[in-house]
């Protein structure tokens, strides 16, 4: 199981050092990983200082959504 770790830390690692950044979901397709286990691993490789997460973005419908949930919630 170690290994499976160390070889999948080794694939993100090796792919961004030869890649443009990438979207998790790309980033995943090009190693056989899914999208969560991109994310999943990325979040370990940050923490251990080996990548840096830059970019964040809003997803307009998700924050509406929560916009809406919280307006509902302080109006009860």
């Amino acid at each position: 199981m170690d290994n499976w770790w160390t070889e999948t830390d080794n694939a993100i690692l090796e792919c961004l050092r030869h890649g443009a950044a990438m979207s998790p979901a790309e980033l995943g397709l090009r190693i056989g990983i899914s999208e969560g286990e991109a994310i999943a691993f990325l979040c370990m490789l940050a923490r251990e200082g080996k990548v840096r997460i830059r970019l964040v973005e809003s997803n307009a419908q998700a924050a509406a959504d929560a916009g809406a949930c919280l307006t509902a919630a302080w109006s009860r």
